[in-house]
Order: C-alpha cells, then structure tokens, then sequence
C-alpha cells in the first residue's frame, strides 16, 4: 500500500499548470498565459528603451555648419578657411565664443544651451550677416553663413577706392 501511495505521489507530482488534459485547472492555465505575456510586454519595453536614444544628461548643444564667401565682385562662391565664427550669447553677460572653420569653411563647438547671435568673418575682414539662433541641449544647430560685405582694408579694391574718394571729397569741403 505504501508503494502505491508513493506511486501516486510521484505521479501528481510530474504534473505541472500548463497541461491542458481533462485533470488540468483552467484558471491556473490562465494565470500562466497571462504571467507569459506580461513577461513578454516587459522584455519589449526594456528593448523599446533600449534601442532609443539615451536621455540628455548635459547641457551642451551643438552648433556645426559652414561659411560661404558669396560676394559680388568675386566670380563664384567658395567655402570660407580659416574664417571665425563667433557666437555671443543673447544674455551678453557671458563672453563671446569664437569658433574657426577648417579648409572647407565648417565649423562645430559645443555651446551651453541658450540663444545667441552668431556672424561670421573671415582673416581679409569680410562680414555675414548676425544670425539669431538659439541651442538646446543634446541637439545640433546648423547654419550657413555667408560672407557678403568686407569692411574698410578688406578683399574688395573698389570698396577701399570708394572710401579713399570719400575721405578726399570730405577733406575738400
């Protein structure tokens, strides 16, 4: 009698939840489907999370792009080497940060979030326009910048002429 009582001990113990025989309880079938799904949602999450893209821990933006010379008395336009970028932030508490472009005339620094005011010039003294911008952080700004006047002593003869006949007509009145 006790080999049968063991025997059947061994036998109830081989059973497990998910066996779907006359014997087997529904509701614990149940809890296990539902146990495997939730488990399955939270393995998706974790990948969902996992593939996006990390929280921002700074407060660093980024400011790339490229300097232009487009002015009008030169026969095509050309990237900008050696140009400075400077961006001055719009609080104008904090000092100018000058940027200088490579070989292809662009640039990138990493800013403090904020706006700014960014213009370009180049090593002969010719200006872009200020362009308002502002950086947030984790993201990239870009700007092209194009170089379109020069200021006295810059690339353009005429200009220098122009200003020579000025000072000679200012000098004889």
């Amino acid at each position: 009698m006790t080999r049968l009582l063991c025997l059947a001990l061994l036998i109830g113990c081989t059973k497990t939840d998910t066996d779907s025989g006359p014997e087997s309880d529904p509701s614990a079938d149940a809890d296990t489907d539902a146990d495997t799904d939730a488990d399955a949602d939270a393995d998706a999450d974790a990948d969902a999370d996992s593939d996006s893209d990390t929280d921002c821990e700074t407060t660093l933006g980024t400011l790339s792009g490229q300097v232009i010379r487009d002015l009008d008395w030169e026969p095509v336009s050309r990237p900008a080497t050696n140009a400075h970028v400077t961006a001055q932030p719009e609080d104008a508490t904090e000092a100018a940060i000058s940027i200088v472009t490579d070989d292809n005339g662009e640039f990138t620094a990493s800013l403090p979030e904020g706006a700014y005011s960014i213009q370009a010039q180049s090593t002969d003294r010719c200006i872009s326009e200020s362009v308002a911008t502002t950086i947030v952080a984790c993201e990239t700004e870009t700007q092209e910048l194009r170089l379109t006047d020069c200021l006295l002593g810059g690339d353009d003869a005429d200009a220098d002429a122009d200003a020579d006949a000025d000072a000679d007509a200012d000098a004889d009145a």
